[in-house]
């Protein structure tokens, strides 16, 4: 092998090598070209809460931690997904026992499985915007493909009757069954559980209609029988619930009321065809139509002791302009005897209508 030779391929492989280092050196300079330049790497949000099951007012839940690295919201969600409750702006870091207070359309219903989710504020305005004009929104931290968030129970608190600034109803008692015939009287007694002296009122309710409203003062811790008289035929047969309710407290049972009179006839509806009367009978009986001349033209089949509405009679095809009288009988008026009605003061429990016009299209 020449000299030449020699020299030759040694230049050879010191260009290679030169070129190796270069390359490896342009690997690490733009590997290290954001630091070099002073610029730093982006690393995506990051975000943690806690919420615990807990009782609430109905009007804000606490979320017991949750770290923001870019700052933002607590946002909470219903079951539906509709938001119900939205945190104050928070700074980027650490927070505890942070309070979420309801929207306005939710305030006084934050129950239920709620979720707690952390959010940023994209739009970099302090306030949370579910979207905005641009359709953008603050959009959830997320970390490893899912919302940061987590689903807690929340309970109605249980308040003692005494903390709320109302009366209270210890005891209520009444008879459990009536008749329509006799007035009835029930007993509440209230009591003041403030310390200080209130006027307030307490009302008896029936299937849930006011039927009386008392209103009164009692001095601090004072107990009072409060007496409602009840006229049953104004409440009618059947089963019905009754109660009597302050502010913020009540008590309520049940009375079995039975028809026993008096015996009535009400027109609900008549037509040149047809006539609809409501009809009560204590003892059961019939329900018949007269026109003017004292002829039946029609008669009820049937009906059981008690108060029935939407009785129909076919009348068959009356003039209009002419009355139709609806009479309460004991038995049937078709059985060929003469029928005995039901009488109030001495005459026949009767309704009598005038039949009106036609209706045309």
């Amino acid at each position: 092998m020449s000299p030449s030779t020699s020299l030759g391929r040694l230049k050879l492989v010191v260009a290679v090598l030169i070129a190796i280092g270069i390359v490896v050196g342009a690997g690490l300079v733009v590997g290290q070209a954001p630091e070099l330049f002073g610029a730093e790497v982006a690393q995506e949000p990051e975000a943690s809460l806690t919420f615990d099951s807990q009782e609430s007012d109905g009007q804000s839940v606490v979320v017991s931690s949750v770290s923001l690295s870019e700052g933002g919201f607590v946002v909470v969600t219903d079951e539906s997904g509709s938001v119900v409750g939205v945190s104050e702006h928070l700074s980027e870091g650490s927070h505890d026992n942070v309070t979420v207070e309801a929207t306005a359309e939710a305030d006084g219903s934050l129950y239920g499985s709620l979720t707690a989710t952390a959010h940023i504020d994209s739009s970099d305005d302090r306030d949370f915007d579910p979207r905005d004009e641009d359709g953008e929104s603050d959009r959830p931290y997320v970390v490893d493909g899912y919302p940061v968030s987590e689903t807690a129970s929340v309970t109605a608190v249980e308040r003692p009757e005494d903390v709320e600034n109302s009366f209270v109803v210890t005891s209520l008692s009444g008879p459990s069954e009536g008749r329509t015939s006799e007035p009835v009287e029930f007993v509440a007694e209230i009591r003041n559980p403030t310390a200080n002296e209130l006027r307030q009122h307490a009302e008896f309710r029936v299937d849930g209609d006011l039927y009386e409203r008392k209103v009164f003062s009692l001095a601090a811790d004072e107990t009072r029988e409060v007496t409602y008289e009840v006229d049953l035929a104004d409440i009618g047969n059947g089963t019905h619930t009754y109660g009597v309710y302050t502010e913020r407290n009540g008590t309520l049972d049940e009375i079995d009321v039975e028809y026993d009179g008096p015996a009535h006839v009400t027109v609900e509806n008549v037509s040149t065809s047809e006539l609809v009367v409501e009809a009560g009978v204590p003892e059961g009986g019939y329900v018949a139509v007269e026109d003017d001349n004292g002829t039946r033209l029609a008669t009820s089949d049937r009906l059981s002791p008690g108060v029935h509405a939407g009785v129909e009679l076919d009348v068959g095809n009356v003039t209009p302009g002419s009355n139709l009288t609806a009479i309460v009988y004991r038995d049937d008026p078709a059985a060929g005897a003469e029928p005995a009605p039901y009488e109030l003061d001495d005459n026949p429990v009767r309704a009598t209508v005038q039949v009106p016009e036609a209706e045309t299209d």
